[in-house]
């Protein structure tokens, strides 16, 4: 895994821990309307290696290295994250 990628997975893992932290703890708001982050809320596990090959082949591009990283089911999955 090259410095980059090493980077990247550290500001996507910092980027769950902060935004759940403050999710921990979130408060609806009842003179809101519309979508609203609800108390406890957690990100979804994401996409597996496959799951991110078929997306790609359904919209004919090729995403590009950070995006596969943050729509994988792991901060860090080995064949997702590296350089290619």
């Amino acid at each position: 895994m090259n410095e980059e990628t090493t980077v990247l997975i550290e500001e996507f893992q910092l980027l769950e821990n902060k935004t759940e932290a403050l999710w921990r703890e979130a408060e609806v708001k009842t003179d809101v309307w519309g979508y609203q982050i609800q108390k406890g809320s957690l990100w979804n596990p994401g996409l597996t290696e496959a799951e991110i090959r078929n997306f790609e082949e359904d919209l004919r591009v090729e995403f590009p290295n950070v995006l596969k990283c943050f729509l994988s089911d792991e901060w860090a999955y080995s064949a997702g994250c590296q350089s290619r």
